[in-house]
């Protein structure tokens, strides 16, 4: 991306909080920080993407995403956590969350998953690269079974295939939707449905 996006930072840590803050404005981003869910909420200000802890005091960050929704603000959220699991993750993403990701994460993939849902949140204005249509009936299977929150073992064992098989489909799935990651897959799953 040419133009880096202003990131909206909700830590209660200042020192983390700060930190981060830091590490984005040297790769070039805007930044603007808060130390509550309540002090963005307040504010409302623009930005393209929120970066938030998942455990804050008051609201935490699933609650700030469903009332960004409820205010009607399209802006993409990135949850920081340390106990994060598939089924969490799938289930923050099934209502809309960005990426879920887990502590400690270097800059680089916090960076990287900004980028990702600002270039999907765009996506979604404009016209689509890829949809469902091009994956055969098998890989659907395999990526209505990866939405769930299954492992590429669990969806062997479901379909009755090997693991190295799925690895496969999953491979050939993010190649044709041209996913960089299973959060990737899993956003692109949930918004053609």
């Amino acid at each position: 991306m040419d133009d880096r996006p202003t990131a909206l930072i909700v830590k209660d840590d200042v020192s983390a909080r700060e930190a981060l803050g830091s590490l984005l404005q040297e790769k070039g981003y805007r930044v603007r920080c808060f130390g509550s869910a309540e002090a963005l909420l307040s504010e409302m200000p623009s930005g393209d993407c929120v970066v938030a802890s998942s455990v804050l005091p008051g609201i935490d960050g699933l609650t700030l995403h469903r009332k960004l929704r409820e205010s009607q603000c399209d802006i993409p959220l990135v949850l920081t956590t340390f106990s994060a699991d598939v089924s969490m993750a799938v289930s923050a993403m099934k209502t809309g969350v960005a990426d879920y990701i887990q502590k400690p994460a270097t800059i680089e993939a916090i960076a990287q998953a900004i980028e990702d849902a600002v270039r999907s949140q765009r996506a979604k204005s404009g016209p689509r690269n890829a949809s469902c249509d091009v994956l055969s009936d098998r890989e659907l299977n395999v990526l209505d079974l990866l939405v769930t929150g299954l492992s590429s073992k669990e969806i062997a064992l479901k379909l009755g295939i090997s693991y190295r098989t799925v690895e496969a489909h999953r491979l050939r799935i993010k190649n044709k939707l041209k996913a960089r990651s299973t959060a990737d897959l899993v956003r692109l799953a949930l918004a053609a449905a």
